[in-house]
């Protein structure tokens, strides 16, 4: 490319941002099956990472009430009823299993996500 065309493209104004943005929403439409699908994917992927946070303030919930009143049992959420005579170690492996549950289903629709972005360029 000669030196002249270089200046030329550079002396343009560069787009305004209404222009860019109806740029973005026609690519968005045109392909809508896909970004619906990583938006999806995105979601389930923050949900399941708020899951995994709750269960970890459980987790704590429980050291806690443990450590102050270990003679009454914990509250715990309606998921985790069954267990509500286990010991106190054994409500701590369930909920630790459960967080590791949460995790690799999170790696894994985390991956899916990345495939689904990927497809789109």
């Amino acid at each position: 490319m000669p030196t002249s065309d270089i200046s030329a493209l550079s002396s343009d104004e560069p787009p305004s941002n209404w222009s860019l943005i109806a740029r973005m929403l026609g690519l968005s439409w045109r392909y809508r099956w896909g970004c619906t699908q990583v938006v999806a994917l995105h979601v389930i992927v923050v949900a399941c990472g708020l899951s995994g946070l709750g269960l970890t303030g459980v987790g704590i919930d429980v050291i806690g009430h443990e450590l102050q009143s270990p003679e009454t049992p914990p509250n715990l959420p309606r998921v985790f009823a069954f267990a509500q005579d286990w010991t106190s170690s054994h409500l701590l492996l369930l909920i630790a299993a459960s967080i590791l549950v949460v995790a690799v289903l999170t790696a894994a629709l985390r991956f899916v996500a990345a495939l689904a972005v990927a497809s789109l360029s």
